[in-house]
């Protein structure tokens, strides 16, 4: 890609936005370990396109000047370990399975498949290397971020249906915005960000807005309105 990434102090503030969502994703599976009984509010979708969002960005980093950097692998096989960790324990622990596989709880357009095939089609024509090449490796990194930007979709109708939060933590909410602030941060640096990297801003945006958007769900089912920084969910009642 252009300038953006072409600067080792740019590239660490783009590896923090990561590192950030993963702590999110860390703490959520210890809290989901803790209330194994309760995990059917927690998306699998979303972790399935993070999974696939990380393989995108690997292969876009093995051709990119980040290839050289510490950080880079630190950050990728972190990414690569908690996701897949995360899928197999839930699946571990999880009663249905199937349904939460194939994603037949939710509607079509809710699933981590149609997600995954729109982002694909946007990322071929929405890249940085579109008017040099169709098919370039610059396609990644837009597949990563746009894959990224709907990620969430599927937790909030889930978060909706069930009308409990169950196991979904709000420190792994928190860890999301704090990893969205920093992103943003991260694409006003560079000169020239808008003129090169607008459709990716822009998704950078829709995916706050739809983190936003599930805070407000979130919050709403708590009847709190402040994210505390420990999570102190009450536990669930026996029956």
């Amino acid at each position: 890609m252009m300038s953006t990434f072409e600067d080792e102090g740019n590239a660490w503030v783009f590896h923090l936005s990561e590192i950030a969502q993963h702590l999110g994703t860390t703490y959520q599976l210890y809290i989901m370990k803790k209330k194994n009984d309760n995990i059917e509010c927690v998306s699998l979708d979303t972790h399935i396109i993070f999974l696939i969002s990380t393989i995108a960005r690997h292969l876009w980093e093995r051709k990119s000047y980040l290839n050289g950097y510490l950080i880079t692998y630190i950050e990728l096989y972190y990414s690569y370990f908690i996701e897949i960790y995360f899928i197999y324990n839930y699946l571990h622990n999880c009663e249905k399975i199937s349904y939460e596989i194939l994603s037949l709880k939710n509607k079509i357009y809710e699933s981590w498949f149609f997600l995954i095939f729109v982002t694909l089609i946007l990322s071929l024509f929405f890249n940085v290397g579109y008017d040099e090449k169709f098919f370039n490796t610059d396609i990644f990194i837009s597949f990563h971020i746009f894959s990224d930007s709907v990620s969430l979709i599927p937790q909030i109708p889930l978060l909706y249906k069930e009308g409990d939060i169950g196991a979904l933590s709000r420190v792994y909410l928190l860890f999301i915005a704090i990893s969205r602030i920093i992103r943003i941060i991260f694409w006003f640096i560079p000169d020239q960000a808008l003129d090169y990297f607008l459709y990716l801003i822009i998704a950078d945006i829709i995916h706050t807005v739809v983190l936003i958007i599930l805070i407000i769900i979130f919050v709403i089912s708590k009847k709190r309105f402040l994210l505390p920084l420990t999570d102190l969910e009450p536990k669930r009642k026996e029956t």
